[in-house]
């Protein structure tokens, strides 16, 4: 028996990633927070929520703080029947006012494999996963340094003191709404248990040849104002403040509401699909994509903003046939990807403002079109491969950047501006249409494969001024006055003012 586990533990090779996504939604735009006021001997100081995450592997090592880079669990451990970590956070308030919090975890990606008998398995039918959750200190004495060294301080001790669920199968709350009071002593410590029991056997053993599966594991703290603090009068005198609507998006419905409300909203569920959803004129909200992906229904845009709508963290917008964000309103994008297949622009703006930030765009007819208002782009990338119609058989013309309408301006301070096909059509970088500005500061612009196109800038009775970058061609015809391209010895040309 002992050399038939050996024999098992040795061919297992299924790797997990676990690593941490810590958000942390804080309220900054509640209304009733003061600048600080010195009247006399006395210190009337703003109230701050401040929560601080922190995790050790060890209880006797000492706490690090997490940041959302912070790998909690072992990076690449080798899960095999028996193995099993525990890991300790520690939620602390920092600040001066009462807080509360929501600890979970989710599933953030997983990638199967095929096991030695031919069949597709997943590594979370087969990890468990337990928790536990105490105040640091009672009474004045560090409880915790007496409790945990003994509840886990070896593999039996920590299986045996956690409630063990599948992860796949797992609640992902850990706590919800737990208070926590300013102080140092009011900590709250939570020792989280992942494992493999040592009863799984070749239905999650990799078969030769095949990848071994993986699994990211993210946790996410969440902390908002918790009403305790009292004036003369009690503690209600910011009930009648209006507070941010905070939304936790677990599915369509959840992402329904918080377009349909407003207000502040966290991806939950990593795979959201089936997604059109409009943000009204009067309202605003701030989305956090969270790592997730969100793909339409191939019909219709993903987003349709009318209102004041910001997306931010590293999710991915994925359609077909259909671009991603329709804007009409204000528009704030950091760090997004999108990927859309067909016939259609990856990303438009009809009116209104758009700023955007670290987006990477994938597509094949084109970029970014605009057919109104203003579009700013810091940065990211903006690449288009071509889009081939297959019922008139023929190569439809694309952009990285398509503006027209005399009332558009497009400002490019950077970014990377790209086709990457490699034949047909008239594809082009950047097109200037019907008294529409493109004004370029700085940025990279390459023709990919395509040699042969003509003009890669191209103004149509619009405007393209260019005031520095880097181009694979010749920019000189839309360079401004007082500025030059100078052509470098890889072939490229880079445009800067003329000196003296």
């Amino acid at each position: 028996m002992t050399n038939l586990k050996t024999t098992k533990r040795a061919l297992f090779s299924s790797v997990i990633a676990l690593l941490l996504c810590f958000t942390m939604l804080l309220g900054t735009t509640f209304a009733w927070f003061t600048d600080s006021v010195i009247s006399a001997n006395n210190v009337i100081q703003s109230g701050n929520i401040d929560v601080v995450l922190e995790y050790k592997s060890n209880w006797s090592d000492g706490w690090a703080t997490v940041d959302e880079n912070t790998k909690i669990f072992k990076g690449g451990a080798l899960y095999e029947p028996g193995y099993t970590e525990v890991v300790y956070l520690r939620i602390s308030n920092a600040g001066s006012l009462a807080l509360k919090y929501l600890l979970s975890f989710n599933l953030a990606n997983e990638e199967g494999s095929i096991n030695v008998y031919g069949d597709e398995f997943k590594l979370s039918d087969y990890l468990q996963i337990g928790y536990h959750v105490q105040d640091e200190y009672s009474s004045g004495f560090n409880y915790a340094d007496i409790l945990m060294p003994n509840m886990f301080g070896t593999r039996e001790a920590a299986l045996n003191s956690v409630e063990l669920q599948k992860l796949s199968e797992a609640n992902a709350v850990i706590r919800e709404n737990a208070p926590i009071l300013p102080g140092d002593d009011t900590a709250q410590v939570v020792a989280i248990v992942l494992t493999m029991p040592d009863t799984v056997g070749n239905e999650a053993n990799t078969r030769l040849g095949e990848d071994a599966p993986y699994i990211e594991l993210g946790v996410r703290l969440f902390a908002t104002q918790y009403t305790h603090e009292n004036d003369s009068f009690g503690n209600q005198y910011d009930a009648n403040v209006e507070k941010p609507t905070v939304h936790e998006i677990w599915n369509n419905d959840d992402l329904h509401k918080a377009f349909t409300e407003g207000g502040q909203g966290i991806i939950k569920d990593m795979n959201l699909t089936d997604v059109h959803e409009e943000l009204a004129e009067d309202k605003s909200l701030a989305l956090n994509t969270n790592n997730s992906t969100i793909s339409g229904n191939g019909t219709d845009y993903v987003f349709v903003n009318y209102g004041d709508l910001e997306v931010t963290g590293d999710g991915t917008i994925v359609n077909n046939m259909k671009g991603s964000i329709e804007n009409w309103g204000k528009l704030y994008v950091n760090n997004l990807n999108i990927d859309v297949k067909g016939a259609k622009y990856g990303f438009h703006v009809k009116a209104g403002e758009a700023e955007l930030n670290d987006l990477v765009l994938n597509a094949e007819r084109g970029g970014v079109n605009i057919q109104g208002g203003k579009v700013t782009i810091n940065s990211g990338s903006y690449k288009f491969s071509g889009y081939y119609d297959n019922v008139n058989k023929k190569w439809i013309n694309g952009q990285s950047v398509y503006a027209v309408g005399e009332d558009v301006e497009v400002v490019i301070n950077g970014g990377d501006f790209r086709f990457t096909g490699g034949i047909g059509g008239n594809q082009r970088i950047l097109v200037a249409q019907n008294g529409a500005k493109i004004i370029v500061n700085d940025g990279t612009f390459g023709k990919g494969n395509n040699k042969a196109a003509a003009t890669w800038l191209w103004e149509y009775g619009g405007d393209i001024i260019i005031y520095g970058g880097s181009f694979e061609f010749n920019p000189s015809a839309c360079v401004a006055e007082g500025y030059q391209a100078v052509q470098g010895v890889d072939g490229w040309w880079t445009v800067s003012k003329i000196a003296g």
